[in-house]
């Protein structure tokens, strides 16, 4: 198999920021390395977690313009590392290097490499909490600029606390979106895997529906006019709130197969290019889902989208993908509104659940049980006097100690 990693890094000689292919035919590899590219592939593909290739990125080579790749027969297929572009960053000779390091060589700053360091250790942080951070940085908050009714806050309270609850539940995580495997021949020529549990996406889903509703006494577009009342925010964040809003409300009246970053579904539904997501997803959450009786206008754009769709599984993921990606803005937009709440003093309260383990957790840990197996077996070819418990030990201190304690993580 070859991998292919694609690495973001600044070159001090130009002060520009470039990209970097890099390349690994797992051919070359002594049994060890392999067992480690093969549970890095394996969290990568079971819980889009691309994080275990970063310890492992000596064993890459950097693809130069006049290389060659040729394929054996025992060794054609190929994959990329994927997920990483906003994680991990280089400098011009491919050493490991922070954000704020990165930005450094952009400004023509000479740097001091960290020993040791490496982006494992660092809290995860996304691109809209980086955002959200840049911006209050710029515009700090200031009480006099809200006016708030009791009841305002308690609607927004209550409208951050569901959108708090949704962020943290299993659905708006990566390693929850439905995987999608292309099948010749097929009606419709994909399968479709979901890795989350039935009852944790119908939760989700309930949701989802006190925040988009309109008869919700705490939804979204309610959160949005108070919010968005210039007699009530008179803050600078207001523009940018505004804007938010505005692109949720785009994305909510969208027709066409290009909002959603499953094109290759989209793409062999030609008859979904004339669907409104907003009206779709409507449909779904009042009838379809609910299974309310009520003759009105969304059953019977209920009972049309089941006609062009016509394929349960693929008519199913639609909708999983459709609320996903308005739930991130959605969620997006309460963070801020919650920023805005904790300043006021006011605090917001959300059910604190635990995640409870989701059925491919137990699958990676059988799978990375297994290739300690492995390792015991090539550890005792390699020392025939070594005893099974120890050699298991081995193998398990070489896991952690390779992918530096964060194999569970």
């Amino acid at each position: 198999m070859i991998i292919y990693w694609k690495i973001f890094y600044a070159d001090i000689a130009d002060q520009k920021s470039h990209q970097r292919s890099v390349y690994l035919n797992t051919k070359n590899l002594s049994p060890f390395d392999k067992i480690f590219i093969e549970i890095a592939l394996k969290k990568q593909k079971q819980f889009n977690n691309s994080k275990l290739f970063i310890p492992l990125r000596r064993l890459f080579i950097t693809l130069k313009q006049d290389d060659d790749i040729t394929f054996s027969e025992a060794d054609d297929s190929l994959c990329c590392v994927t997920n990483l572009f906003s994680v991990y960053r280089e400098d011009q000779d491919e050493n490991e290097i922070d954000y704020s390091q990165f930005l450094s060589i952009l400004r023509g700053e000479k740097i001091t490499l960290r020993s040791g360091y490496s982006c494992l250790y660092n809290r995860s942080i996304s691109e809209d909490d980086l955002i959200r951070s840049i911006v209050w940085d710029n515009h700090p908050l200031k009480k006099d600029d809200f006016i708030f009714s009791p009841q305002d806050v308690e609607v927004l309270k209550q409208f951050c606390a569901d959108a708090k609850e949704l962020q943290n539940s299993h659905f708006l995580g990566y390693e929850s979106l439905p995987s999608f495997s292309f099948v010749s021949g097929a009606k419709r020529s994909c399968q479709i895997d979901y890795q989350i549990d039935p009852s944790e996406r119908d939760a989700a889903y309930m949701i989802f529906r006190r925040l988009i509703m309109i008869s919700e006494i705490a939804c979204f577009f309610k959160a949005k006019k108070i919010v968005l009342d210039k007699r009530k925010n008179k803050h600078t964040s207001f523009d940018i709130l505004c804007a938010k809003g505005k692109k949720i409300d785009a994305l909510w009246n969208k027709s066409g197969e290009e909002v959603f970053f499953a094109k290759g579904i989209l793409h062999n539904i030609p008859e979904i290019s004339a669907i409104c997501w907003g009206k779709f997803i409507n449909a779904v959450l009042n009838h379809g889902l609910f299974h309310q009786k009520d003759q009105d206008e969304t059953q019977i754009e209920y009972e049309q989208y089941e006609a062009v769709i016509d394929d349960k599984k693929t008519f199913e993921a639609l909708f999983y993908l459709g609320v996903h990606e308005i739930a991130k803005l959605i969620c997006d937009f309460a963070n801020y509104v919650e920023d805005i709440l904790n300043y006021l003093n006011e605090k917001v309260n959300s059910a604190n659940l635990d995640k409870r383990p989701i059925a491919i957790h137990d699958e990676f840990e059988k799978f990375v049980e297994k290739k300690k197996g492995e390792f015991v077996f090539y550890l005792a070819k390699k020392n025939s006097k070594i005893s099974y418990e120890r050699a298991f030990q081995r193998a398990g201190d070489m896991l952690q100690e390779v992918f530096k304690g964060k194999l569970w993580d």
